[in-house]
């Protein structure tokens, strides 16, 4: 059974290179799997990520979809679009960044480097620096499943 695309910044060397793999890519002539196994530079991947939230998830999705807030610009990179979703979010709540306990990070996106510091780069561009020490969690790896089936279960 194919599996998922699985970026690994867990696998980062000290060389600051992303593990990227996807299993079960494709076929060789004679039937056996073919699999993508390959080193990505962390700031190459970073940059292509951020190239294609801004040509396509924010001018295709977000603007269409009413998810960012008016009183921002509109978003050039994943944090900027973060920062613009929570925003809204907030606006559409009356409430402000400040106002919050707590902002628990989970999902499979709370894995990599990439996401966790794309929302703490949001959250501190909203509250600052230290709103983002003292507020933003982000669980162990091992622990971040555990909490999605947690919060699924409270529905």
């Amino acid at each position: 059974q194919p599996k998922h695309l699985e970026i690994s910044g867990g696998n980062r060397n000290n060389h600051g290179r992303v593990q990227i793999n996807i299993p079960y890519l494709s076929v060789d002539e004679k039937m056996q799997p073919k699999h993508l196994d390959e080193g990505v530079s962390a700031k190459v991947l970073e940059a292509e990520f951020n190239d294609k939230v801004a040509r396509e998830i924010v001018s295709e999705y977000a603007v269409k979809q009413g998810v960012l807030a008016q009183s921002l610009p509109n978003p050039n990179d994943l944090a900027s679009l973060l920062s613009s979703m929570i925003m809204q979010v907030m606006e559409q709540s009356s409430q402000n960044p400040f106002a919050l306990n707590s902002i628990l990070v989970v999902g499979g996106g709370a894995r990599s480097p990439l996401i966790q510091n794309a929302i703490k780069k949001a959250v501190g561009s909203l509250a600052g620096e230290q709103f983002v020490e003292e507020k933003v969690v982000i669980p162990r790896d091992e622990l971040i499943e555990e909490l999605v089936v947690l919060g699924g279960t409270l529905n």
